[in-house]
Parts: structure tokens; sequence; C-alpha cells
């Protein structure tokens, strides 16, 4: 058995997990971690990350080695998603990276993103699922993936992510009707634009992200954040546009205190929120079936599975 870890760094938040697996599809995942980044946060107008930022994720990562080689990751593997194809000194970041840790960090695209995003997910489900309408709601983007069995038919990477609609739209707290109502309009002109319809007699409706999670832990009243337990959850409509209109009236104070299993993502959740009460408006889904695999297990697949496609 082999086993391979990756890290995967995103606009708010770097995800990490180390899996198990003998190439023949069989796939373990062994451990999982997570770790705020500040990084969308961070990107001023010249959208540089500042240096103190850059270390600060040094030593996230290098936190997420120890566990590696404790664990005795035969490889490990990072990649970098939206807020990276966005920072004007991304090369510094990964070259800091590079000779601080010994690991090559890889940009992926949108739409490589929103692929290994899908076969992550494909990795905790069973032969007998069939279509697959996957969305990826993120902190600098979201990604779309549409495929039934191993085979993905379409993809696609918007520009709506819970980071940089927060930094857009939100400058009060708590927001104002018409601070939410112009995102929400937003968002929605988007998604009208280019969200693709679901035939939900074809295709099963799965979200991942740190928002939809969220909001899986919040309706199973955990007070600590179990990735067993939230992957896997059927998250109504009705209970996102209640966690919607709580986050809209709350303090980010109150969010955090609401918040106690990831308090540092108080500040974003309610766009994140707003951005999935209005994909399943578009939708017309009732549900969204949460799951907790993505980017890092789809980059895990293709390793111990030998895929032809693997650049990293």
């Amino acid at each position: 058995m082999k086993r391979v870890a990756v890290v995967d760094i995103g606009s708010h938040t770097s995800l990490f997990a180390v899996v198990e697996g003998d190439g023949s599809g069989a796939f373990r995942v062994l451990l999982e971690a997570q770790a705020t980044n500040c990084l969308g946060m961070s990107l001023g107008v010249d959208r540089e990350i500042p240096p103190g930022v850059i270390s600060k994720n040094i030593g996230i990562i290098q936190g997420f080695l120890r566990k590696a080689r404790g664990l005795k990751a035969e490889k490990i593997a990072a990649v970098g998603t939206k807020v990276l194809r966005k920072a004007t000194n991304a090369g510094d970041f990964i070259q800091a990276v590079r000779q601080e840790l010994g690991v090559d960090l890889v940009i992926v695209s949108g739409d490589e993103e929103a692929r290994l995003g899908y076969l992550g997910v494909r990795t905790g489900l069973g032969q007998s699922v069939g279509g697959v309408y996957l969305i990826d709601v993120g902190g600098g983007s979201t990604e779309v993936t549409i495929g039934q069995g191993e085979l993905i038919k379409e993809t696609y990477s918007l520009e709506l992510g819970a980071v940089s609609l927060t930094q857009k739209y939100v400058h009060n707290d708590p927001v104002t009707q018409e601070e939410w109502g112009a995102m929400a309009e937003y968002i929605a002109r988007w998604l009208k634009e280019r969200l693709p319809p679901l035939d939900q007699d074809q295709f099963m409706l799965f979200g991942i992200g740190g928002t939809l999670c969220t909001l899986a832990a919040l309706d199973l009243e955990l007070t600590r954040f179990d990735y067993i337990r939230v992957d896997g959850h059927v998250l109504s409509q009705s209970r996102v546009n209640k966690f919607l209109e709580t986050f809209k009236k709350n303090t980010s104070r109150l969010n955090r205190a609401l918040l106690s299993f990831d308090p540092d993502r108080a500040g974003i959740i309610l766009a994140g929120t707003t951005i999935w009460s209005e994909i399943l408006k578009k939708l017309g889904s009732d549900k969204v079936i949460v799951s907790t695999r993505g980017v890092r297990h789809g980059v895990a697949w293709q390793y111990l599975n030998s895929d032809p496609g693997i650049k990293y």
C-alpha cells in the first residue's frame, strides 16, 4: 500500500489529507486537517501577498509536512487554486515553499480544480451513484463539474467566492440590507448567465467546500467538526435559507460564537451561504448532498492509480 499526502491551498483555508491506496482503486483516508491561511483577505489592490502572510503559510504547510512524515507518506504534493492564480507575486510564494520546505507547489487552472474536485468526491461514492452535478463554493471562485461515473462531461469556473464577495460588498457589521441585496443580485446575475441547468432525473446534486461543510455541521448541531458525520449529510434548501437569515442579522461576534468549531469562517460565512442559497434557487433543487472530499483527494487518487494526466 502506498501513502500520499496532499496540501490544497485555497483563498481562505489550506486543506490537508494523507491517503493510502494500492493502485487498484482502493482508497482510504488516514488523516484530514485544515488551517485558516488568510491569503484571500490579504490581497490588496496590487494583488500581492504580504511577506508576513507568506511566512504564516510556510508555517502552516510545515505543520502539515510533520504529520505527513509521521504517517510515512511516500509522496507529498501541493496545489494552489484561485488565490494563487490571482496573486501577482504567486511566484514568490512558490519559490518560498520550494526553498524552505522542498515541496513543489503547482497552481491549477479553474477547470483543472473542478476536475480534481470531482475525482476527489468520486473516491467517496459507491458504483451505484451515476450522474453527479458537483458544485464547489470556495473563497475565490466556484467550480462546477458534471459527470457520469469517472467520465467528466463539463467543467465551469465562476468568479464567485466567499472571500472575494465579502471584500467587495460587506462593509458593515452586521451587513446592511443594501449591501446584502447588491451581493445577492450580483450572484444571481452570474448564475443566470453561467450555471448550467440541473437534470434531477439524471444527476444528483453534490456540494463541497468550507461554507457547505460548515452549514452541514450546524444542521447536525455539532460542537466539533466531524468529517464522518458531515460527509453525505443531506442539507435542505429551507435550512440553508434559515441559516442565511441568521447570518444576515448577526454581528460577526455572534457568528463567531455560532461557528465555535470554525470561528475564523464567521467573516465570510454570509457571502458563502448567499451563494449557496442562490444556487439552489437557480437550479430548482430543494436539497444538496454534502461531501467532505475534494481537490486533495483527487490529486491523491491520481498518484495512487498512476493517472496519465498527473502533473503534480
